[in-house]
């Protein structure tokens, strides 16, 4: 786990090299999924600051002071080579959220947020207003997991698609080397 402002310089740089422009809001969203992510995967935290429910959505309050200056605006801050701090893991997550969700804007990124449960739990139904209280992990690791398991069975699901598309045309054979489960699942993305 590293610090809230690494974490924050290392995605930055990541996007930078990505070419996807990063502003304050888009930043406190992507630290969002970033944080859930690698803890539904990992089961430990990225960086070492909570998220806490606000009106625009779950934000980190260090970094939002740090990058409010730039307003709407794309973060240029220099942030040097912070990625090297980072465990392979942490790059792993913020390059997978950055995959999925970098091209996103600010503001789409800012209604993903408010139709998922760990936002939504501070929220009263009656009010309609946010408690700006803590966002769990437990509450991170719950809605990230499911997410996960989505994502996974979608690919699995397009994946088998594809293998029966590809056998109604031809037969196809199946490699001797496959050994187990585990085996099969990585030829068959392979094919």
């Amino acid at each position: 786990m590293v610090s809230a402002d690494i974490f924050a310089k290392a995605l930055l740089q990541r996007a930078s090299e990505n070419g996807i422009q990063v502003s304050n809001l888009k930043l406190q969203k992507l630290a969002y999924y970033c944080q859930g992510y690698h803890l539904a995967q990992y089961e430990e935290p990225l960086f070492d600051e909570d998220l806490k429910a606000w009106d625009h959505g779950p934000v980190v309050r260090s970094l939002y002071e740090e990058y409010q200056t730039y307003k709407k605006g794309t973060i240029t801050a220099s942030v040097g080579n912070a990625i090297c701090e980072l465990s392979d893991r942490a790059v792993q997550t913020i390059d997978f959220v950055l995959m999925t969700l970098g091209n996103m804007g600010a503001w789409q990124l800012r209604e993903k947020s408010h139709r998922e449960a760990p936002w939504l739990a501070h929220v009263s139904k009656e009010s309609k207003k946010v408690d700006y209280q803590t966002i769990t992990h437990q509450e991170l690791i719950d809605f990230f997991a499911q997410e996960l398991n989505e994502q996974h069975d979608r690919l699995l699901s397009i994946h088998m698609d594809r293998m029966e598309a590809a056998m109604e045309s031809e037969v196809i054979e199946v490699p001797q080397t496959i050994q187990n489960a585990d085996d099969f699942y990585n030829w068959i993305q392979s094919v």
